[in-house]
């Protein structure tokens, strides 16, 4: 009983924060933007459309591919024992796989803004490919949890065709 409890006020908590989320950046860009040069101010409302946008196809692929790592991970029961999987795991498991797509899926905002601003560039990024498939993956690692190949290998495919059209991107757009 007590279970049920902490989950509908763990759901109630998500879904407050996310309906909180417009007012707070809108109160953060009421606070910068006194401070921005035109120029600054019109890179901003791109990104973050582009962020939003960006973030909702994240928690869409991972409400996708949560089914299939929770029937992975259940599928590597011992026979004979039975499988009961309490409500607060589930609820922590899917918050957690939607959190980490979501959260991956910002990744080609944060390389367009730091190129914008000049710390990174087309050159840089593409002669370090290596090391950015490295660090792709480790995050998929880490961020999915479990332990699951699936949600990995997802996140890690999804995030690298991200990295390869922001680089194209971030060609495009160089000065």
């Amino acid at each position: 009983m007590g279970e049920s409890l902490a989950v509908r006020l763990r759901v109630a908590l998500y879904v407050g924060v996310a309906f909180s989320v417009p007012v707070v950046l809108y109160q953060l860009w009421r606070f910068v933007t006194p401070g921005l040069t035109r120029t600054e101010r019109r890179l901003i409302w791109p990104l973050l459309i582009g962020a939003v946008l960006l973030f909702a196809i994240g928690i869409g692929l991972g409400y996708f591919v949560m089914p299939y790592a929770l029937d992975f991970l259940l599928g590597l029961v011992l026979p004979g024992v039975e499988t009961q999987l309490r409500l607060s795991e589930y609820v922590s498991f899917a918050s957690t796989v939607m959190l980490a797509f979501g959260l991956a899926f910002q990744f080609p905002v944060l390389l367009l803004l730091l190129a914008r601003v000049g710390i990174l560039n087309y050159r840089f990024l593409s002669s370090r490919r290596r090391w950015a498939v490295l660090a792709i993956v480790l995050f998929a690692i880490i961020a999915t949890p479990g332990g699951d190949p699936l949600s990995s290998i997802v996140l890690s495919l999804v995030m690298y065709v991200l990295f390869e059209g922001t680089l194209q991107l971030i060609r495009k757009l160089r000065p």
